[in-house]
């Protein structure tokens, strides 16, 4: 399995952008964004986003720290992007 350089996928529910490998799965640096709105940046491996990164989800809130399969693991903060001033 080698990461190549640059591509996009597309599937139906997302799209990425990043470093793939030859069978097309998500490995190194990339950009996702689902069709919800979520949002993930950061490393990739084997398909799931891991170790340092920031999401973005449909609430506004931003993640960001440290994934691992794809889930929160370890430190990292969180904040909201959305605010209301009166």
């Amino acid at each position: 399995t080698k990461t190549g350089s640059i591509s996009q996928l597309k599937g139906e529910e997302f799209v990425y952008w990043g470093q793939i490998t030859t069978e097309k799965l998500k490995q190194g640096y990339g950009t996702l964004i689902k069709s919800d709105g979520t949002t993930y940046e950061g490393i990739w491996i084997n398909d799931k986003f891991s170790l340092y990164g920031r999401m973005i989800d449909t609430q506004g809130t931003l993640f960001q720290g440290i994934f691992k399969d794809g889930l929160l693991n370890g430190k990292g903060y969180s904040c909201s992007l959305i605010s209301t001033y009166k």
